[in-house]
C-alpha cells in the first residue's frame, strides 16, 4: 500500500510541479483572450444599453425610430455586431482548452455550445436569463450566447428577436443581418452575455491548470473535428441553420484546433520531447496537417469559393482521420509522461 500512495504521490508532483512552467503559460494564453472576450462583451452591453435607450425615446416604434435616426441606428447595430464577432474570434481561439478541462466545460455550454432545454436533454446550457422582469421570450435554459441568444437577435435570423428589417448599408437592398434587433431582448441577453464572461475571467484566474488537463482537452476535443462541419454544411452552404451565419463554422474549427496546438507547444512538447523526441515531431507533423487543411478551406471560402453539401462531407471525413490519427499520437504521449487524461 505505501508503494502505491507513493507512486501517486509522486505522479501529482509531476503534473502540478515539473511542468507548472508550460501549463502557465497556456493559462497566461487562454486567461488573455478570456479577458478580450470580456472586455467586448462589455462593449455590446454597453452598446446594447444606449441602443435600447435609444429606442425607448421613440416609445420602442421601430417604424418611427427608424425614420428619424436612421444614420446613427445603423451604427449602432454594425458596432454591436463587430464587438460580437471580436467577442466570438476571442472565444473560439480558447474553446478548444475550455471546453477541453472539467473545471471551465461549462462555459463553453453557457457561451457557444450548449443547446436550449427544448430541443433534449443533453448538453443542455446551465442558465436562465435573469432580464429584471416579465420577458415575452423564453428566459428558462434558453440555449447559449452565441449561437442561440446573440447571433440570431443582432443578424435577425430568429423572426420573433427582430423589431425591424431595414437596409442597415443604404444599398438599397436589405440583405441578411440587416435588421433592428428586439431592443428588450438585446438588452436582457448583453447584460447577462457580460456576467457569464465576467465569471469565466475569474474561474480561469483562478484555475490551477496541470499537464493533466492540457492532455483531457486535447484528447476530449481534438476527436470532434469532424463533427463541425455539419454546422458548416447546414449554416453557410445551405443556409438552414439560424446560426454560423456571421461566422463560418470553419472559422470556429481554425480557432480550436490551433489554440489546441498552441495547449500543445506550450506545456506537452517540451516535456515530450525530452522522453521521445519522434513521437513529439510526429504530434507536430499532425498538427500542422490538421491546421494546414482546415486554414485551406477557410481561405477558399474567404476567396469567394461556392461550396456543395458533399465537399462538407469529404471535408468532414478527412479532417476527422486526421484528428484520429493525432489523437492516437497525443494519447502515447500521455502515456509516455505517465499522464492518465480525464476522458
Amino acid at each position: 500500500m505505501k508503494k502505491i500512495i507513493a507512486t501517486t504521490v509522486i505522479g501529482l508532483s509531476l503534473a502540478t510541479g515539473v511542468f507548472a512552467n508550460g501549463t502557465q503559460k497556456v493559462k497566461e494564453f487562454e486567461l488573455e483572450h478570456a479577458k478580450k472576450l470580456h472586455e467586448q462583451a462589455k462593449v455590446l452591453k454597453d452598446l446594447a444599453n444606449d441602443y435600447y435607450t435609444d429606442l425607448k425615446s421613440c416609445g420602442f416604434n421601430y417604424d418611427k425610430c427608424w425614420k428619424t435616426d436612421k444614420k446613427d441606428l445603423a451604427k449602432d447595430v454594425e458596432a454591436m455586431q463587430r464587438a460580437w464577432i471580436e467577442a466570438s474570434s476571442n472565444y473560439e481561439i480558447i474553446e478548444g482548452i475550455v471546453a477541453g478541462m472539467p473545471q471551465t466545460v461549462k462555459y463553453d455550454l453557457i457561451l457557444d455550445a450548449g443547446i436550449p432545454a427544448s430541443e433534449g436533454d443533453e448538453d443542455v446550457a446551465p442558465h436562465d436569463l435573469d432580464c429584471g422582469g416579465k420577458c415575452k421570450f423564453n428566459t428558462k435554459r434558453p440555449g447559449n450566447f452565441f449561437h442561440n441568444l446573440l447571433e440570431p437577435t443582432l443578424w435577425g435570423t430568429h423572426a420573433e428577436y427582430v423589431g425591424k428589417k431595414v437596409d442597415l448599408n443604404g444599398d438599397g437592398i436589405i440583405s441578411k443581418g440587416e435588421v433592428l434587433p428586439h431592443a428588450k431582448w438585446l438588452k436582457c441577453v448583453a447584460t447577462n452575455f457580460e456576467k457569464h464572461t465576467a465569471n469565466l475571467v475569474r474561474d480561469v484566474e483562478n484555475l490551477n491548470m496541470t499537464l493533466k488537463d492540457v492532455f483531457t482537452a486535447e484528447l476530449t476535443m481534438i476527436p470532434t473535428m469532424g463533427d463541425y462541419f455539419e454546422d458548416w454544411k447546414n449554416g453557410k452552404i445551405l443556409g438552414k441553420s439560424e446560426s454560423f451565419i456571421a461566422l463560418s463554422r470553419i472559422f470556429d474549427i481554425k480557432g480550436i484546433s490551433g489554440g489546441l496546438k498552441v495547449a500543445y507547444m506550450e506545456a506537452i512538447s517540451p516535456e515530450l520531447v525530452k522522453v521521445d523526441p519522434k513521437l513529439d515531431q510526429k504530434i507536430k507533423l499532425g498538427f500542422f496537417e490538421l491546421t494546414s487543411f482546415v486554414d485551406n478551406i477557410y481561405m477558399d471560402e474567404e476567396a469567394g469559393k461556392k461550396f456543395k453539401p458533399e465537399d462538407a462531407d469529404a471535408y468532414a471525413s478527412k479532417a476527422q482521420d486526421m484528428a484520429d490519427r493525432l489523437s492516437a499520437l497525443i494519447a502515447k504521449a500521455a502515456k509516455k509522461l505517465n499522464i492518465t487524461p480525464d476522458i
